[in-house]
Order: structure tokens, then sequence, then C-alpha cells
């Protein structure tokens, strides 16, 4: 290493005078610049005509350096070495003819370069250590998150102004803030010496002398940002939060060059953290040796989306994202196979079948010697395999041609999605009225969207041509087979040319995400059949005709739903009134009420959901009877039970949240993370001190409470992990987890809490079949197929039924209805490419405006009960269970698959795919 003189020559030659620099006295620096210490240096630093003007950062002023000629001013005078001008000029050019950005005579570049960056490194580290001074913390655990911007599980900050600060404007890290600077700046410069003011590594660092001008400049512009702020608050030393100045320094920092390097330094060594398994090991992390290096995680419909290059393309540079990469159905009959037969062109000439067998279409067609004429349709069990693949997809985008249940799919690359009604009505006049009477017509619906399809290869191209013909089938019919003819003296036979007319129309079924799409479902259509209406029967019937059980069904029904759910959860007002006075008494009633009705014995199931660590702080009460019905409440909420019967407990499922930032920690000392929740089970619950003592290894819990000054407690939840579709390597481990890593199993806390009020008798034939249903779709087999307490209803409603067949005969996911308009274009604004192969000279990007005519499967509105008759948009868990699903099985496969291929995203931290 240089002595600190040299240092501050060598700062002094790239152009600088830092009297700052806290490694040199500023007396002794002046005094060190002798014409012997100049003639180290490379003369054509030395002699430079016309080496420019430097600043220093200091107070951002024009200053004449020993390696540079006196300047000559506006007025005459010069500049002499050393001395400063009083008025602000430039900063300085460091390119001139002497000191060149590149070429054979940019020699000194990388010196300008290290010293410019060993500045920036003086003054990132001096904002950075009096930040982190001064907001110190104690060690603490926070769990799994989620933390505020700034915020990590190693520090927290009693100061609420600092912790303003930190979560304003510094990037959240894993690690410690200043130990990711640190290894930022080693994986950025190739070594630390920013930080430790190593001139001598400085320069001879790779990536600094490979790229001395870029590095020069990014240097130089921090150091002005450091020399504003420097001037703004007297000093760095100096810097003071309080509230006279927080807005200010708010405003600076966020606009500072210092703060941006300092963000991006520390993300870079962040993510080199995560990807160099925890360790300080610079080629371990540029090699990709982390959990989530994207593109070694395996082919899937979950890492598709993530990754750049793809391992399951014809080659290795196929992106992950090609058009062929999501998955289709398609056919061909036997009519067409037998034709390329018999026409002679298997070797040579049109041949269908050759030009999707051997093309990347192969796995996407269907092919069934069953397939003929006018049956020649997919099997509807196919079509449900595909949709139940295509639902693990990102966005599942395609369309569904219900003529052949035929599936084309593409990415969902959306530009425009519109979903307008228009509701129809007549109006009458009527006598004495100025307004006309709005009489209800009809509702029309119209979908607009808009998409490209994108070619990234020549076998991507192909594919995106065929599909592109099978989308434009959608807005013709099916032909009939024509007017068969026979030759009464050859007995040949043919079909009379031109005889076909339009046999069907060209329904289609549309599938975006899961916005647009079917609204059918059994339940929905068990409602049609007057399921839920009390004089409705459809049980075996007995001798004589009569309906076995039908009374004794009824009676039962009725005392469950009137005596048992209806005290347990229904509205208390509901049991007031048919007497005089009864609204007075509704009134006074509602006040001691949620939201005036509900019941309070809800919160005795609702409570599971409520953190237990939370702090509800109730109004103080008033003379009036609303705030004492509301006080009252509180009580009640808090009163009722202990507030360890808050949150979950042992027995429940609940779910993980993904996390790709910040990995689990399992009780073997591993950390994982996943792109989708998985499910757990909750094997124990505890009250636990989330500071850290001092000396304790990072990120472990501590299992004592309380003892620390002014410590604040979480409880704990460890999990053990149930999940069918995650990887093996996770059944059954354990993890410690706070209320806010978890979200609640709608299933697990509906059949524990109230569906023993709602069917006592069919509650634990319920769960059994949950329970069947979990190992029939690990094992694959159909759910529907495995229902042994299916009710006389639900087998109603089975295929025996003529109209659930009918149906069956055409579901989809996929909202059914009519393209009513295609639009291609071909060349737009973005210019897009063609290709120039012979009979492929077309664009290789198309851009497809769609106009959609749905027609849904059973009409919506409300049923004659005022509940929604069959809901249109499926979107969110609560709907999943107010809409249903088409399939049998109620989207159970479905979510399989979406769970099963989401396990190519699931990663041990610091290990590789092909390491677990």
């Amino acid at each position: 290493q240089l002595k600190k003189v040299g240092l501050s020559l060598m700062i002094q030659a790239a152009g600088y005078n830092y009297y700052d620099d806290p490694g040199v006295d500023g007396e002794s620096f002046k005094n060190s610049l002798s014409s012997d210490n100049v003639s180290d240096f490379p003369e054509s630093s030395a002699d430079s005509p016309d080496g420019g003007v430097r600043v220093t950062p200091s107070n951002l002023k024009p200053r004449s350096t020993p390696t540079s000629p006196n300047v000559p001013q506006s007025s005459g005078e010069t500049i002499a070495q050393g001395e400063v001008e009083s008025k602000d000029q430039s900063f300085g050019a460091y390119s001139t003819p002497s000191t060149p950005f590149s070429g054979p005579r940019a020699d000194l570049m990388p010196a300008q370069a290290s010293a410019a960056l060993l500045l920036m490194g003086i003054a990132i580290s001096k904002i950075d250590e009096s930040i982190s001074k001064a907001a110190k913390g104690r060690k603490s655990n926070l769990g799994h998150g989620p933390y505020m911007k700034g915020e990590s599980s190693q520090n927290t900050y009693a100061d609420p102004k600092l912790r303003l600060l930190r979560n304003l404007l510094l990037v959240p890290t894993q690690r410690s803030y200043g130990e990711c600077v640190t290894f930022g700046t080693e994986i950025i410069f190739g070594s630390t010496s920013v930080n430790t003011m190593d001139f001598a590594a400085m320069r001879d660092a790779g990536n600094i002398s490979n790229s001395a001008g870029y590095y020069l400049s990014v240097a130089r512009s921090v150091i002005r940002s450091a020399g504003t702020i420097q001037e703004l608050f007297g000093g760095l030393s100096g810097i003071k939060l309080n509230a006279s100045n927080v807005n200010l320094m708010l405003d600076t920092f966020g606009r500072s060059r210092v703060l941006g390097m300092l963000n991006t330094i520390a993300l870079i060594g962040n993510i080199g953290y995560m990807r160099s398994g925890g360790s300080t090991d610079v080629e371990a992390s540029v090699n990709g040796k982390g959990p989530f290096d994207v593109d070694r995680l395996p082919d899937s419909p979950a890492s598709r989306v993530m990754k750049s290059r793809s391992g399951g393309g014809f080659t290795n540079m196929a992106l992950s994202w090609r058009n062929n990469s999501v998955p289709a159905l398609y056919m061909i009959p036997k009519n067409v196979m037998r034709a390329s037969i018999r026409m002679g062109t298997g070797g040579s000439g049109a041949n269908p079948l050759k030009g999707m067998l051997v093309s990347s279409l192969a796995n996407k067609t269907y092919i069934d010697m069953n397939l003929e004429g006018s049956a020649a349709r997919i099997p509807n069990d196919i079509v449900e395999r595909m949709e139940n693949a295509l639902d693990a997809e990102y966005v599942p985008f395609y369309f569904h041609d219900l003529r052949t249940n035929e599936i084309v799919s593409f990415h969902a690359f959306l530009s425009s999605l519109t979903d307008e009604y228009t509701v129809n009505r007549t109006e009458t006049g009527g006598y004495g009225r100025i307004d006309s009477v709005q009489t209800y017509k009809n509702t029309d619906r119209s979908i607009g969207f808009s998409f490209h399809i994108v070619a990234t290869s020549q076998d991507d191209f192909d594919e995106m041509w065929f599909k592109i013909n099978k989308l434009t089938t959608l807005a013709y019919p099916q032909w009939t087979k024509g007017v068969t003819l026979q030759d009464a003296e050859t007995t040949a036979k043919f079909i009379q040319p031109f005889s076909q007319v339009m046999g069907s129309t060209p329904i289609t079924r549309l599938r975006i995400g899961d916005v647009i799409k079917s609204n059918y479902s059994k339940f929905h259509l068990s409602r049609v059949f007057g399921m839920g209406e009390a004089d409705t029967s459809v049980g075996p019937l007995v001798e004589g005709g009569a309906l076995a059980g039908i009374g004794v069904q009824q009676e039962y029904e009725d005392i469950v739903l009137d005596k048992v759910f209806g005290i347990a959860f229904g509205s208390p007002m509901s049991f007031i009134g048919g007497f005089s006075g009864d609204r007075i008494v509704r009134s006074v009633a509602s006040q001691f009420l949620i939201n005036g009705f509900a019941n309070p014995l809800t919160l005795l199931f609702t409570r599971v959901l409520r953190d237990p660590d939370s702090v509800q702080n109730t109004a103080p009460m008033g003379i009036n009877l609303a705030s004492v019905g509301e006080g009252l409440l509180g009580l009640l909420e808090k009163g009722m039970v202990d507030a360890s019967m808050f949150g979950y407990h042992f027995g429940l499922f609940v779910f993980l949240k993904a996390t790709t930032h910040k990995p689990y920690t399992f009780g073997n000392g591993e950390q994982h993370m996943f792109s989708r929740p998985i499910r757990g089970f909750v094997i124990g619950r505890r009250k636990q001190d989330v500071h850290m003592p001092k000396g304790s290894a990072a990120g472990r819990l501590s299992n004592k409470s309380g003892n620390y000054p002014n410590s604040s407690t979480r409880t704990i939840y460890t999990v053990a992990i149930v999940d069918f579709a995650a990887p093996w390597y996770l059944f059954g481990k354990t993890v410690d987890v706070t209320h806010s890593d978890v979200i609640s199993d709608p299933n697990a806390i509906f059949n524990t809490f109230v569906l023993p009020f709602l069917d006592w008798k069919g509650a634990l034939k319920n769960i059994a079949q949950g329970l069947i249903n979990e190992v029939a779709i690990a094992a694959g087999i159909p759910v529907d197929q495995l229902q042994p307490f299916a009710t006389d209803e639900a087998k109603f409603m089975s295929e025996d039924n003529a109209i659930v067949k009918s149906f069956n005969a055409t579901r989809g996911r996929g909202l059914a209805g009519i393209i009513s308009s295609i639009r291609y274009n071909w060349i737009d604004e973005d210019n897009t490419t063609w290709e120039i192969d012979w009979n492929s000279r077309a664009p290789k990007v198309c851009k497809v405006d769609i106009a959609f005519v749905p027609i849904h499967d059973i009409p919506p509105g409300l049923g004659h009960d005022g509940f929604n008759r069959a809901p249109i948009y499926n979107v969110g868990r609560v709907m999943r269970y107010v809409a249903g699903d088409p399939y049998d099985d109620d989207g159970a496969a479905s979510k399989f698959s979406y769970d099963n291929a989401n396990r190519a995203t699931f990663r041990k931290v610091g290990e590789q795919a092909d390491e677990e």
C-alpha cells in the first residue's frame, strides 16, 4: 500500500484536492507537494498544456492542481497551483488530448478513476457510518416479516425519526446494510479497496482498468453529490437528524447520487449474499450459486415467466417464453390421414400429419383412430386434463373450440382488455308522469381485447402461423359432409363438390386469466333445479310411490337451520319483531351488535384470523347508548375469551405465504424459499421475546420471554409442512413463523367452527370425503370417481340427468361465446420484422384485436331468493367457494396442477437444483 502522502499525491495527480481526507492533515498535505514528488507521475499528466480545471468536492470550486499549469482567467489573472477560485465554475474536463478517454494514450485514466473512486468511497463511508452509528439498535428478530423499507431482522431503531430515515431512503437487505455495501463493492469493483482506501489494489483491479472512463464518470458524479450534502449540512460529521432539518435531509438524500450509489451497491451485495449461500465468496456469487438463479430453475409453467433461456427447447438458446412453450391441444381426424394415403402424398406433397408431427406440435396433437367424420371430437376428459395443465400457467389464455374440443393457447401478451355491459330497456309513458317507466328488456355484454403473438425462432415461427390459422377458423362455421354421389356403372362414390352446407356455428370458450371464464358450476345448476327449496326432494321412492324420508329430512333441516345454526350465527335482529313497538326494540338492540346486526358469537370463530399480538384500543364510553354498546362490544371481544385464544392453535391447517426474498428457517437449520403458499399444520405455539440477547446467533429465536428491558413479545407458531404438491424433502419439516407469515385455510376454519352447527350429521362425512379427495388427487385419480358419501341430491345431478349430461358435453373453464371480429395488424408502429425464408416471408410479430360476444352457461342475475344466480367473475378465495368450478371435482385437480408446477421454483438456500 502507498503511504498517506503518496495517496494524497495520486489524488492530486488525478485532478482533485481533497483537504478533508481523513488520513492526511491539511498542512502536511500541502507541504508534501514538491517537484520531486511530482516527477514520480507520468509526464503526460505533469506537462499537459491543457489538463483542464479541477475541483475539490468540499466546496465545489475549481482549483489549479500541481499537475496542471496555472489557469488563465477571463480577467487576465491566473490561479496559482493550490489556489481556489472564488467563483463557482465548471467541474473540469477529464478527457483531453493529453488524457484521452480511451486509446493507447489513456494510461492515466485508470489512475484517475481509482482516485475518484477512493474519494467516492470516503464520501459514501462517511454518510453510511453517520447513519449507521446514529441508528444502531439492539439485535432482534422480527420473524419472517413483512418489513418496512430499510428494516431488517437484525436491526431495530428506537428513534422513530431514524427509523423513518432508514425506511424511506435505504433499500431493504437480508444482511445488515453495511455488510451488503462492503460485499457489493467487492463484486462491482473487484476489491473492497473503495472502503479500505487501497489505491494500488484499486488501480490494478480488472474492472477498473477495463472500464476506467465509465467508473470515473460515475465517481465524479457521486463526489459532486457528496459535496452538495457537505455544504448543506456543514460537513458530514456534523449531520444531526432533528425536526428542523429532517425534511431537508430526506429531500436531499432522496435526490442524492451518493444514496443512489449506496443503494445500488447494497442491493448488489444483498443479491450476492443470496447467490453465494450467505458467504462472502465473490466467485460463488457471480457464478450463480444462489437459490434463485432463474436460468437454472427447472422448466415448468411456474418458472417460465422468471427465466430467459429454457432447457426444454430444441436448442440451448430457446427462450423460456417462446410461443411454442405453452401447452395446446389439436387433433388430426382419420379422414385427413386416409386422404394423404389415397392421394399418395405420404412422401411428398400436402400432408397435414407430416407438418404437425415433425414439428413442435407433435406433443400437442391428439391422435385417435375413433376421430372420424362428424364424430371427430376430442374426448372431454382429455380437455379437462389440458385445462388443468393450462391452469398452472402464469396467466391462462386460450380459445376452446367447442366443435372439435381443440384448444389453441397463447402467452398472455395482452395490451388491452375491456368488458362492457349495456342494459336495454323499454320506456313506457304513464298518465300524470313526466318520467317514463323503465321496463327491463335484456343486457348485452361485449368483450374486447388485444394481444401479441411473437415468434422467437424458426420453430416458433412455424407454430405461430399454425395457431393463427386455427384461430381464424373460429370466425367461420363447420361444414357438413355434403351429398354422396354414386356412379351407376362403376359404383364409384364421391361427394358432390360444394354440396356442403353450414353445420355448426363457431361457438368458442374464451379464457383470460380468472377474469374471463365460465359461470357454470354444478352447484348453481342444481339451484336451477330448485335444490335449495324446502319443497324439493329427489330421494328414492318407496312403496306406494312416496319419497323415502322426505318428512324426516325436512324436519332435520328445520331444526338445524332454525334452532342451531340460526342461533349461533344468525342476526339477533331476526328474533325481534312481530309485536307492537318492535321497531323501537330493534333500534335499541342494534346498538349492541357488530355493524348493528351481526351476531357477537361470530367472534368465537373469527378470532383465529386475528393476530394474537395486535392491540385493540377502544374509545372511551360516552353517555349515549351507541357509545355504551360500542364499549360493551369491545369488552366482549377482550373478555369473552382469553387473549391467548386469538390466532391459530394446534390442529388447524394454514398456508405459509410465498417468499422469494427472505427465506424461511426450518427447525433443522435449513433455509427455503418458494413462490406459492404451501400448506402446513399447526403443532404448537408460544410467546417469545423478539429481541436477541447480546452475543446470540443471528436469526435464532430466543425461547426466553420478557428478559430484556422494554422488550416486546410475539406469538410464534410451529408449523409442520403437509403439502402433497411441495417437494418431498419439505414434507413433515417444521418451521417457526409469526401470524403475519401465514394465510388462513377456509376449509379448516369452516369445518372446525361452522360445519358442526350447519350439518352435524354430515360433518364427519364431509371431513372424511375431504381426506379421500386429498389422497385421490395425490394419486392422480379423479375426485368425482370416489364419492362414497354422496347425497341423493348429488347423485341426481350426475351424468344420468339428461340436462346435466348436455352441459357436461360442452363444458369448459372458458366463457362461451362468438368471436364477432378478428383483426390482425401485420405492420404497426413497432415496425415488426419479417422472416425471409422460402414460404415464410411474413411477420414474426403480430398484434391481434378481437371482439367477443359472450353466451353465459347459466343466465346471470338474481335468483327468486335474491342471491347471485351464477356469478360472472369467479376471482379470489371468497368467490372460489361462492361460484364453484365447471368440473365435478370443483377445481381440485386444477389447483393441484398449479401447486405441483410451482415445485420448480422451490429453493433450498445455497444449493442448486441438481444438488437437491
